[in-house]
């Protein structure tokens, strides 16, 4: 499955940063970063931090192929950026941007697509909100990487953070929403077990599909790899400052060089039952920088 920037209509200049992943890579450790950097990173956030708007307008399976949902992803996609204060192109009033909000999430309730805890409806006072932008923001929500072609094109200034871990370690982890969301589309199949040799494919699907935007937009993707965080933060955090084309001071580097540890997870795969792995699979980890030992 690769990804293609496809024609798409801009939406906005604003330049947010996004930052996304297979579900339990370590986006929510990346996202408090961010919060720390001074980032607005949203209001309406889970306990993981991912922007629940983001998640409310985009995390529909009705929207795939997103190739062929541009009109419905701009629609989302205009409603998200006025109320997370970033202009769209056109002048919208708050009553416009209440009406706006108030269809999209009675949409969203007859689709029965909102798939996290809670109701749709709680996220109406977030997407009605409309302001300023602010002068630094951007949102957590690991689906993110399901739009990447269409909002690349749609966002020509936005910057996106891919947190990247070991696809072998995931395929052990209890988080398996991407899969089971995401595992038929990319996948091709009809069933899903969810088993570790299911996960561990999804993971490679997804990310052989991000390699491939690769090309296409090189210095707007920043691979953060999730265990070279943890084991050389202050190296990453540089790299990732000279993408950002930002500032990371030196008691912020110590502070987080502090603050982060190796998760017990870290190498689980060792530890658990081997599955099988073909050649294919094996060049992609180490493109990655991961091996099968």
């Amino acid at each position: 499955m690769t990804a293609t920037l496809d024609i798409v209509e801009i939406v906005s200049e604003a330049d947010p940063i996004a930052i996304g992943g297979v579900g339990g890579s370590g986006t929510r450790v990346v996202a408090q970063l961010f919060c720390e950097l001074g980032f607005d990173m949203g209001k309406d956030l889970n306990e993981s931090l991912d922007d629940l708007s983001f998640t409310a307008l985009f995390k529909r399976g009705c929207l795939w192929p997103p190739e062929a949902h541009p009109s419905e992803l701009r629609d989302a996609l205009e409603i998200y950026l006025s109320a997370r204060h970033s202009p769209t192109p056109y002048d919208i009033s708050p009553e416009q941007q209440r009406q706006r909000s108030t269809d999209a999430v009675a949409l969203l309730e007859r689709e029965k697509s909102w798939r996290e805890h809670g109701k749709v409806a709680d996220r109406l006072p977030a997407l009605q909100q409309l302001g300023a932008a602010p002068t630094r923001w951007g949102w957590k929500e690991p689906n993110t990487h399901i739009f990447l072609p269409f909002l690349l094109r749609a966002l020509p200034n936005m910057k996106y953070i891919h947190v990247i871990r070991s696809g072998l370690d995931l395929a052990f982890s209890s988080n398996q929403n991407q899969l089971g969301l995401w595992g038929k589309a990319l996948l091709g199949e009809d069933t899903i077990c969810a088993s570790a040799e299911e996960s561990f494919r999804y993971w490679c699907a997804a990310h052989k599909r991000l390699l491939s935007l690769l090309p296409h937009a090189k210095e707007r993707i920043f691979l953060l790899r999730f265990e070279s965080l943890v084991t050389q933060p202050n190296l990453v955090l540089k790299e990732l400052a000279r993408f950002l084309a930002m500032e990371i001071n030196e008691k912020t580097l110590q502070q987080w060089h502090l603050a982060l540890q190796v998760p017990a997870t870290l190498g689980r795969y060792s530890r658990e039952a081997p599955f099988e792995i073909d050649q294919d699979q094996s060049q992609l980890l180490a493109q990655f920088g991961y091996s099968i030992c």
